[in-house]
């Protein structure tokens, strides 16, 4: 299954685990606003944070991830599958597998806090606009990450954010 993810997309691989027991939900341009009704909800303002999972795949130990749960009233909990790390060739069999058995162990780990976690594919720069304007997210945290693609992705969800009354905060903190 593993030869079958690095050779086709990451949404027919992503569904193929998910028919061999995995329990993701993958989206790519379809509305998901149905999906929000298992957030995290939390005491305080009507403040709607948005949690993009990517490097530190953990409820624990995990200081962007605390952060983000300080003074919202929501948390919606997502992980992008970029396209851009499979065609980039970094990303070989081994480290997808480990990836997928990752996320299912923090999928697991949020289900077991009331919460779960959604998988959307596509490019990050196109999928979290989205997602903020048809969740009404009006906060996005995220870790920081020094790889060069990253902060140019980052850089410019930061402006999109700016430009369109979302609060981004990127935090330092991982290991």
């Amino acid at each position: 299954a593993f030869v079958v993810f690095a050779l086709c997309s990451w949404v027919i691989c992503s569904q193929a685990f998910s028919n061999s027991g995995g329990s993701f939900q993958v989206q790519k341009h379809k509305n998901t606003v149905g999906m929000r009704a298992s957030a995290v909800r939390y005491e305080g303002d009507a403040v709607r944070t948005l949690y993009w999972f990517r490097k530190a795949l953990r409820l624990h130990d995990n200081p962007s991830l605390h952060a983000a749960s300080i003074g919202t009233s929501t948390i919606d909990h997502i992980f992008c599958l970029d396209p851009w790390f499979v065609s980039s060739g970094k990303v070989g069999v081994n480290r997808l597998g480990f990836l997928l058995e990752s996320l299912q162990d923090l999928h697991q780990s949020l289900t077991n806090v009331g919460s779960r976690l959604i998988i959307v594919h596509g490019n990050p720069l196109e999928e979290i606009p989205r997602i903020c304007k048809e969740w009404g997210i009006t906060r996005i945290y995220f870790e920081s990450d020094t790889e060069d693609y990253a902060r140019h992705r980052d850089a410019a969800l930061l402006s999109w954010a700016a430009g369109h009354g979302v609060e981004a905060v990127r935090v330092c903190g991982h290991t």
